[in-house]
């Protein structure tokens, strides 16, 4: 059995997105990495459903939280649905 959280943290539109990115609920937030940070110590992996632009946030926690498996759904939501654009 497969055991986990499915989220979706905060995010923002594309063009309005910075690289130092930090908003409540985002993987930037201290809480939510307070919370995050839990789901190691009860064996529990991480759903994660974002847009790709903020793949780099979840690199992030990745490097942080090296414990925590992390699933990408919808392979990050990439604008170009494209037969193309989903090949690359």
């Amino acid at each position: 059995m497969v055991k986990g959280v499915r989220h979706k943290p905060t995010a923002v539109a594309r063009e309005v997105y910075r690289d130092n990115f930090r908003a409540l609920g985002s993987m930037r937030d201290t809480k939510w990495r307070d919370g995050y940070a839990l789901l190691a110590q009860y064996g529990l992996l991480f759903e994660l459903q974002v847009f790709w632009w903020h793949l780099m946030e979840a690199a992030d926690l990745t490097r942080d939280f090296p414990s925590t498996q992390i699933f990408v759904n919808h392979t990050a939501l990439p604008a170009d649905r494209s037969g193309d654009g989903l090949a690359a």
